[in-house]
């Protein structure tokens, strides 16, 4: 790739990678142990691939970008590279890792050691590991996507104490992190997808998935929590679209799920992202932020321009969302070749080139300047969904400190989609170097498997 070579990493996923008793003896974090292993072959070895051990830079891509960030605050992955760089999600979503989740993973592990034949109703997590060592992968497999179903069981990375040792948040705001140059951003249509999935749930149901979520991760009760979700509410009402619907014989359900949309892209993606940029650019001279504008910027989609598939002379399908990559035009390939040259220069020298003549300016929590990738000529611009980094990132904590009585550090725990379940959320992160790529695909998913674009 101009110059740039790939490496894939292979890792353990989900029950196999990230099993947790949230204790000492099932600490979990196997998979992301891996991941730092790897890091330190590739430190130790990439000079027999010609590669260059000093010039590494991280790419994630998704949850793939929360382990980008996780990366960055481990102690044991210093010096291991020089940037980072991360696509469509953030270390500071609910979704980067657990802080405390023992309840519920005991009585998962004490139910699925009595599935497999390694649990006789007391509970001994010693004894459960020991006989878990024989049990064999496929009986994993099969019994894992059974248990995940009824337990709802996640897997990420935990904060165990050694490896571990605090959640990214509350690393990056005390300045405890390797503090190499950081590109992130967003795209235009993250979850348009979503809408499909939504439109089995009326609003009582969505406002029920909205509570339910409390009981994960905040100690309010539920009538002070709908107070909260009400403020959500308001603040994702378009008034004059509400008009429209009304005049078009549209119901309350259809206005929710449409405007549910914005808020899953907020959550998950657009307030995060900020919340890195504006964090670390308090303790970070080089943070950069850019916005891909372009309809097919499906969530994953902008993968295909970085790669260049508009050149390729087969249709791709899209992996997560099951969505067909159509025919790409002149267009696409020119804008596909802007984003390689942008990215290859990042790459190379932890730093970009001029783009579309402009040089990208350096972000910060005062000016928040930002580009505009789009096949347009590239924009520079301020204040990138100010009023949404505010609600989230400012007024919401507040507004729950003020009528809980207590804070709440993963604001993107509030809500997920309805279908999260059982939507497979894979993902991926790239290890960059002049010239290798160690791309590493991170999958914290409700289905086992391991993808490659």
């Amino acid at each position: 790739m101009m110059g740039v070579v790939v490496v894939t990493i292979n890792y353990r996923l989900e029950i196999l990678g990230f099993l947790t008793a949230a204790d000492n003896i099932l600490p979990g974090n196997y998979g992301l142990r891996d991941v730092v292993m790897a890091l330190n072959w590739v430190h130790d070895n990439i000079a027999s691939f010609r590669g260059d051990a000093s010039r590494v830079t991280l790419v994630g891509h998704s949850v793939g970008s929360a382990l980008v960030g996780i990366l960055m605050t481990l102690p044991s992955t210093q010096g291991l590279f020089w940037t980072a760089v991360t696509h469509s999600g953030s270390a500071a979503a609910y979704y980067s890792c657990f802080t405390n989740q023992s309840t519920n993973f005991t009585e998962y592990i004490r139910s699925f050691g009595l599935a497999v034949g390694c649990e006789d109703n007391n509970y001994n997590v010693t004894r459960i590991k020991s006989c878990l060592k024989n049990v064999s992968t496929d009986s994993f497999l099969e019994f894992n996507q059974q248990f995940n179903s009824a337990f709802g069981v996640e897997y990420r990375p935990m904060i165990d104490n050694k490896l571990l040792m605090e959640h990214p948040r509350e690393a990056f705001k005390a300045g405890r992190y390797h503090k190499v140059p950081v590109y992130t951003g967003v795209v235009q249509n993250e979850f348009s997808y979503i809408i499909d999935h939504v439109s089995q749930f009326g609003s009582e149901s969505i406002k029920s998935e909205m509570l339910r979520l409390q009981n994960e991760m905040m100690t309010c009760n539920s009538g002070k929590m709908l107070s909260i979700i009400e403020s959500i509410e308001l603040n994702y009402i378009d008034w004059n679209q509400s008009l429209e619907f009304k005049q078009n014989n549209n119901t309350k359900d259809d206005f929710i799920k449409y405007n549910y949309y914005d808020l899953a892209n907020d959550i998950l993606m657009i307030a995060p992202s900020l919340f890195l940029s504006d964090v670390l650019s308090a303790t970070n001279p080089d943070v950069f932020f850019y916005y891909f504008e372009h309809e097919k910027s499906l969530h994953v989609f902008d993968i295909n321009y970085i790669f260049g598939v508009p050149f390729g002379n087969e249709p791709v399908e899209n992996y997560v969302w099951n969505k067909k990559w159509n025919e790409s035009t002149v267009e696409d390939q020119k804008l596909s070749e802007k984003m390689l040259k942008l990215w290859v220069s990042i790459f190379q020298n932890s730093k970009p080139d001029p783009i579309d003549g402009i040089t990208w300016p350096r972000y910060n929590k005062t000016t928040q300047h930002y580009i505009t990738i789009s096949m347009q000529p590239t924009t520079i611009g301020q204040y990138f969904r100010i009023k949404t980094n505010y609600f989230w990132n400012t007024y919401l904590p507040k507004f729950f400190q003020k009528i809980c009585g207590n804070t709440v550090h993963e604001w993107s725990a509030i809500f997920t989609t309805p279908k999260d379940r059982a939507v497979v959320f894979q993902s991926e992160i790239f290890i960059l170097l002049l010239p290798i790529v160690v791309e590493m695909i991170f999958t914290i998913s409700r289905h086992i498997g391991l993808y490659l674009l």
